[in-house]
């Protein structure tokens, strides 16, 4: 009796053993919510500002990119995307963009660009990730990047509004931070090309 009682106890905790090892092994299930294409008929402005997250101070000439975030541009997101152009020197961003489809009856995007030599794609793919799974599918998405700062991922709030006067679709961002890098990064990359130069010598 003992032993069966023992041998019961046994298996019982062979069994929640495996029972948590299978749940800790089980494929995600999240399914990828769909979202709207942007629109392709009209241009995009986007509007805004982009600052220190320190001091305030706006942080001049930043790179603005735009990108068809949907989930079907996951695997080859570099390709639907644009380059804007740059804040001014008061770091105000009111640019225009025109989104272009090489496909218009799939809604397939492809934003032309020259971006190809950006490599920053997993920060990118892991925000539109948390955000699918916020439930709230991303559809276009703001990327800042300026020198000495970590890049800024925007989802824009504010749905675009359509501007009549100027046929456009105009996206608000309203003030971005970017969080500058530790002085060390720079320091270590300093070093690293100095060292490159002097076995090039």
């Amino acid at each position: 009796m003992i032993l069966n009682t023992r041998w019961c106890a046994t298996t019982t905790i062979a069994v929640w053993g495996c029972l948590s090892l299978s749940c800790a092994h089980t494929p995600d299930a999240h399914v990828h919510l769909s979202a709207p294409a942007p629109p392709f008929d009209k241009p995009l402005i986007i509007r805004g500002s982009v600052a220190d997250s320190n001091t305030g101070e706006p942080i001049p000439y930043a790179d603005v990119y735009v990108f068809d975030a949907r989930h079907e541009n996951w695997t080859a997101l570099q390709q639907h995307n644009a380059h804007v152009g740059t804040a001014n020197r008061a770091g105000v961003i009111d640019l225009a963009a025109m989104l272009k489809t090489a496909d218009t009856t799939a809604f397939k995007s492809e934003f032309r660009s020259g971006f190809g030599g950006w490599n920053a794609t997993r920060p990118l793919l892991e925000a539109a990730e948390a955000r699918c799974r916020a439930g709230e599918p991303p559809v276009t998405m703001v990327v800042l990047a300026a020198p000495r700062y970590q890049d800024a991922i925007v989802f824009p709030e504010a749905p675009m509004q359509l501007d009549e006067s100027r046929g456009a679709n105009i996206l608000q961002l309203g003030t971005v931070t970017m969080v500058r890098r530790p002085d060390s990064d720079f320091i270590f990359a300093e070093s690293w090309l100095e060292t490159q130069e002097a076995d090039a010598r």
